[in-house]
């Protein structure tokens, strides 16, 4: 998982640092092994950072670690001038909070929440007044 979520946050770097935004990685040191669908979780840590893109004000951390049998990724960014979502309804289909600009369909944390429902990958979100936070975990040994 270290080399995935390293591609994963490199793909990324053109707009980080585009905009100036701080960061935060934290990868595992030791391998970890995972069995997942590549593909689909490439897609949902694209939709991640897309989001992140779209309401970061400058700063954006991925936590990875691991908690008994489980990998967990925990992504973050602090909010740039917006109320609080609903994050019980944020996994929704085309849900899109009052204060979020025009950007995007809402769909893109709905088809997180899609693929990891698949996967068998749990997901939650948490907000407070300037951080929003997303986590997955992610059962090691095998989830496909």
């Amino acid at each position: 998982m270290g080399n995935f979520l390293s591609e994963c946050i490199l793909q990324q770097y053109g707009w980080i640092e585009e905009l100036g935004i701080r960061t935060d990685f934290q990868l595992p040191e030791s391998d970890v092994f995972v069995e997942t669908d590549a593909h689909d979780l490439m897609r949902m840590m694209e939709n991640l950072f897309s989001n992140v893109r779209k309401y970061v004000k400058s700063y954006v951390g991925v936590n990875v670690f691991c908690e008994d049998d489980t990998l967990v990724i925990l992504m973050e960014n602090d909010l740039e001038g917006m109320e609080t979502p609903d994050t019980e309804r944020i996994f929704e289909p085309f849900y899109r909070d009052s204060a979020r600009s025009n950007e995007g369909s809402g769909l893109g944390l709905y088809v997180v929440a899609c693929l990891a429902k698949r996967l068998g990958i749990e997901t939650d979100a948490e907000c407070t007044e300037s951080m929003f936070r997303i986590r997955l975990k992610i059962k090691r040994g095998g989830t496909a």
